[in-house]
């Protein structure tokens, strides 16, 4: 970690005494970051932002929304089903708000 503290350094003052540019500067900073492990590699992040934004197409129009939220609701409704069948009781509490219980915990 000394060896990248001393890296940094060492571009603060090639910045400061006009050695390199501020790009060169900042581009040497990320490598250092890089390999202290406090940004990811950029691979890493295209693969982050490529799943987002195929998950953000999915949603894209308000008929894919209504499409998924019945989807969902569906998969909502049969797990209703199921939870009695697994001896799991839901009951609504004061704030509406829906808990499951086995017979084991009353």
């Amino acid at each position: 970690m000394e060896t990248l503290q001393g890296e940094w350094d060492e571009a603060e003052q090639a910045l400061h005494d006009e050695l390199i540019t501020e790009q060169v500067y900042n581009k040497t900073l990320k490598k250092i970051f890089q390999e202290a492990s406090y940004f990811r590699d950029t691979k890493e992040k295209e693969i982050k932002e490529d799943s987002k934004s195929s998950a953000r197409s999915q949603f894209d129009t308000l008929e894919s929304c209504k499409e998924e939220y019945q989807k969902l609701s569906e998969e909502v409704r049969r797990l209703r089903v199921l939870l009695p069948q697994h001896c799991i009781l839901v009951s609504m509490d004061q704030d509406n708000s829906q808990t499951a219980t086995t017979p084991l915990q009353q």
